[in-house]
């Protein structure tokens, strides 16, 4: 397994010398790069693979620029510029992304028809499908991931895949169209959903693009009705998300890909009060080395690049 560094996830937002340089400095193994953000600044792809290179770090995923959630336009003119983003994503190594589904049907047309959860997956594969085509084409695979927050279920909406479980037969349909499309495991929507973490190696650590670790704010109610999806700090030993569990069992399957830190907003997820960036992801680093399992691989000294 990698420990990596996403300043996304932390609510920072550098750009990619800075994410590379940061993350060599404070001993992650893999890095997530806003492949968006550095085209449209004219960095150079073969510069920065240089780059992680010479610090011995992998090039790890990079967030889908598609909002195909969205209206029909949006998605279009999203999906036009895609593969472009996905060629710089090859130049630079990146081999994956991924995107959430979502966890209620709320569009009113769908939920009156016959079917609507019918409805919602065909919805879901016709837009996830040209998606998965074009990273492929691009030796890159898609990932998806379930929200289990039940906080977001509210209201009117009929509920459709809400936690990693269900993402079976999206994935089998589009599977039938000839995509090798994988999972995201987060062991807070795991907790959320009240899934065993044992449902995140049900179909194989083959399947699975990448691991998100995160862990229920101390002072916060830990009851799964409570939860919100914004309210999370860094994982640590002996909290109520079993996050020490899953990379466990991870490890002893053999997983051998990513696993990011998660606490969400805004930075203010971390254990502590840091501002300051270069804090907040050495904090990071801490915290994913305080659940680590033995025998997990990986794994650099903080401040210690892969070749000293």
């Amino acid at each position: 397994m990698l420990r990596c560094l996403s300043p996304r996830m932390l609510g920072l937002r550098l750009d990619a010398r800075e994410t590379i340089e940061q993350a060599a400095h404070s001993g992650f193994d893999g890095v997530e790069l806003l492949v968006r953000d550095l085209a449209e600044r004219g960095e150079d792809p073969s510069e920065l693979a240089a780059r992680m290179a010479d610090l011995g770090l992998s090039p790890i995923s990079w967030p889908l620029p598609v909002d195909w959630r969205g209206d029909q336009e949006r998605f279009r003119s999203d999906l036009a510029a895609l593969p472009r983003y996905a060629r710089i994503a090859s130049r630079l190594g990146l081999d994956r992304s991924g995107t959430w589904v979502l966890p209620a049907i709320l569009d009113p047309g769908r939920l009156h028809g016959p079917d609507p959860a019918g409805a919602a997956l065909c919805w879901h594969v016709e837009r996830l499908d040209p998606i998965a085509a074009i990273l492929a084409d691009h030796g890159q695979r898609l990932g998806l991931e379930a929200i289990g927050v039940p906080s977001l279920r509210t209201g009117g909406g009929l509920p459709f895949i809400d936690r990693l479980g269900a993402l079976g037969p999206l994935r089998e349909a589009l599977r039938e169209r000839g995509r090798a499309v994988g999972l995201i495991v987060d062991a807070f929507h795991l907790f959320a959903a009240g899934e065993p973490v044992e449902e995140a190696l049900a179909a194989g650590v083959r399947e699975i693009v990448s691991v998100h670790v995160s862990e229920v704010p101390e002072k916060l109610d830990p009851a799964r009705e409570a939860l919100r999806d914004d309210r999370r700090t860094l994982p640590r030993p002996g909290g109520v998300v079993p996050c020490s569990r899953l990379l466990q069992l991870l490890a002893e399957e053999g997983y051998a890909g990513p696993v990011f830190a998660e606490p969400v907003a805004g930075g203010a997820g971390t254990r502590s009060e840091a501002t300051d960036p270069g804090a907040i992801i050495q904090e990071a680093g801490e915290a994913l080395r305080s659940i680590w399992p033995a025998g997990g691989s990986a794994g650099r000294r903080s401040g210690q690049s892969a070749r000293e």
